[in-house]
């Protein structure tokens, strides 16, 4: 497991392999909320010791605890991300069976005015 500390000191990440965990003490203040993970499933947390000499035991979350506990915030911040995830992705998913990244800036040819046609996203996503 690798240790990662955003430079601005702000949220200790872990790396296990390719999944993300973060230090709830870190996420759940800057949502707003008491660092309390109580209402997350056992598999979206977990504890984590520093190898350091002080072996500090921390409680972690993972990438789906993360955005449980930002729809749970009344945070501006989070708002933005519940809208997106609500309105934007969650949509398209059920829609298309799949979001793509920047596809809510995409507008099918017949519409007069759009940021980028179907075309278009089509040849920027061939590799």
């Amino acid at each position: 497991m690798t240790l990662r500390k955003l430079s601005d000191g702000s949220e200790t990440i872990l790396y296990s392999g390719t999944e993300r965990l973060l230090v709830s003490a870190d996420v759940c203040p800057s949502l707003g909320l008491q660092p309390n993970t109580r209402r997350l499933a056992q598999e979206e947390l977990g504890h984590w010791t520093d190898p350091t000499p002080q072996k500090r035991r921390m409680s972690v979350v993972s990438e789906s605890g993360l955005y449980k506990l930002v729809m749970r915030s009344d945070k501006p911040e989070a708002k933005d991300c519940q809208n997106w995830v609500t309105r934007v992705v969650l949509p398209a998913i059920r829609k298309d069976g799949s979001y793509i990244q920047g596809e809510e800036h995409v507008v099918s040819e017949r519409h007069v005015a759009g940021v980028m046609s179907e075309d278009e996203l089509l040849q920027r996503m061939r590799w």
